[in-house]
């Protein structure tokens, strides 16, 4: 199933129901039908979880759960003629685990299992598991974001979670670690690297449904362990200008390249001993 994004570049997308499949149209064609319309289903049930359900009108409860009979009667999913086994087959299906179903009563309840920007949504301990302990963390927590951003993050001397409820932290890098399903875009061509020990001492840090580890504090630098850059032949000119600011603030960091860093024979895919200052 293609990669599912999760985000709106305009909030106001008309969602149109797909064409009926003519009966000359191969399986193939029909199951890139099928596959583009969950897509577009996941699209709506996103935006309305996590951004849009007060300025919608929708009942959401202070863990983010709406129930489903309410998602399917909103514009963005009836225009899909979207029924409940449609979002059961959605909830299954993706691949970063982005939403939880739950029946209370026979009434069908759906949240998203984080990236809430609602302020009214604070999860308690069933939705998001309070970190009580390091024992809770996993060895290495990275937070994935773009060269223009960590500019911004070194200038400000923190990483701050903006509009977001919380600052996603991963268990690894998106594409490179088998274990992590959610967490960081795989197109972040930053990766910043933690200390769980300080994080943990310093801050408060909850575990989603999905496995990713959130934060409401703001991450000052000081807690950043090393920071990996991605480079290419377009983003050249840019990663130096971040170097200066990151020898500046003396945070350690590593440049490589995504073949690189995805390769498990390139010794400095993963080992970190060679980040440096310049």
């Amino acid at each position: 199933m293609p990669s599912v994004r999760i985000f709106f570049r305009k909030l106001n997308t008309l969602y149109v129901q797909p064409k009926l499949e003519s009966p000359h149209h191969t399986k193939n064609q029909r199951g890139m039908a099928e596959d583009k319309r969950d897509i577009q289903i996941s699209k709506a049930l996103a935006y309305l979880l996590r951004h849009g359900a007060v300025k919608e009108g929708l009942a959401i409860d202070s863990d983010g759960y709406i129930p489903v009979p309410e998602l399917l009667a909103h514009n963005r999913l009836k225009s899909l003629h979207c029924t409940l086994p449609d979002v059961e087959r959605v909830v299954a299906n993706n691949n970063k685990k982005r939403f939880n179903l739950i029946f209370d009563h026979e009434t069908a309840l759906m949240c998203a299992t984080q990236g809430h920007s609602i302020a009214a949504v604070a999860p308690t301990n069933d939705v998001l598991e309070k970190i009580t302990t390091i024992e809770q963390l996993p060895s290495q927590l990275v937070h994935g974001t773009n060269l223009s951003s960590l500019q911004l993050i070194l200038q400000s001397g923190q990483l701050q979670r903006m509009r977001r409820n919380h600052i996603h932290l991963a268990q690894g890098v998106t594409g490179v670690d088998d274990s992590v399903v959610s967490g960081m875009r795989v197109s972040s061509m930053v990766h910043i690297y933690l200390n769980v020990k300080k994080l943990c001492d310093r801050l408060q840090l909850f575990k989603s449904l999905n496995g990713v580890y959130l934060t409401a504090d703001n991450i000052p630098v000081d807690l950043f362990e090393k920071v990996v850059l991605i480079e290419n032949t377009k983003n050249r000119a840019e990663i130096a200008e971040v170097i200066l600011l990151l020898e500046n603030k003396g945070v350690p960091y590593l440049k490589t390249n995504r073949e690189a860093q995805q390769s498990r024979s390139n010794p400095r895919a993963h080992d970190f001993s060679s980040a440096r200052f310049k």
